[in-house]
């Protein structure tokens, strides 16, 4: 509460300062949006977290670095609110784009988008798509591991194995006959590792 306090102020006082639309406001809303995620506080964080994207959009424009971390970062809470479907009505117009942006200089935040993207995918059954995605996430992790801070590698590859082992779980459920009971093994054997 203390935290949401203060940063609604520091919000208002940048908002008079600067404009709703300055980057000094924007990392302020996108604090916000994260503490009252922590808070359970999920519609006003939905609302700060589409603001933000918003703000990020009219003031540097779709393509920028900043609106397409924004744009991640919104379609990251719905998939970790469990809205599949809209995750992926927000990640999947961008992925030319995230690509393009940010394959040969920030791989972990294009890792990062293709884990959600994935899960996204996963969540609305879309089970080959989501497949590529992940296991290139995967890879991602497993070439530029040593250049990615520890932390964050090791949060980001853990992350990512578990949500392969997810994925080929429900595809085995969805189609049994298939092979991916084995894949569920496999990546499972991978993440006693980690």
């Amino acid at each position: 509460d203390e935290a949401e306090h203060y940063l609604r102020r520091a919000l208002k006082v940048g908002d008079d300062l600067y404009g709703s639309d300055h980057a000094v406001n924007m990392g302020i809303r996108g604090r916000l949006g994260k503490v009252l995620q922590q808070m359970g506080k999920y519609v006003e964080a939905e609302d700060v977290f589409r603001d933000l994207n918003a703000a990020s959009v009219r003031a540097f424009g779709a393509n920028h670095y900043e609106s397409l971390i924004h744009t991640r970062d919104l379609g990251a809470f719905l998939v970790d609110q469990r809205r599949f479907r809209d995750a992926d009505r927000t990640l999947a117009p961008i992925e030319g784009t995230m690509r393009a942006a940010f394959v040969r200089y920030d791989q972990l935040d294009l890792a990062i988008y293709l884990l959600y993207l994935g899960k996204a995918r996963a969540g609305i059954r879309d089970f080959a798509a989501a497949e590529s995605n992940l296991l290139e996430a995967f890879a991602f992790g497993q070439r530029e591991g040593g250049a990615w801070p520890d932390p964050a590698f090791a949060t980001f590859r853990r992350d990512c194995v578990q949500a392969i082992v997810g994925l080929y779980s429900d595809w085995s459920v969805a189609r049994p006959t298939d092979r991916h009971g084995e894949k569920v093994d496999e990546w499972r054997e991978r993440l006693k590792h980690l």
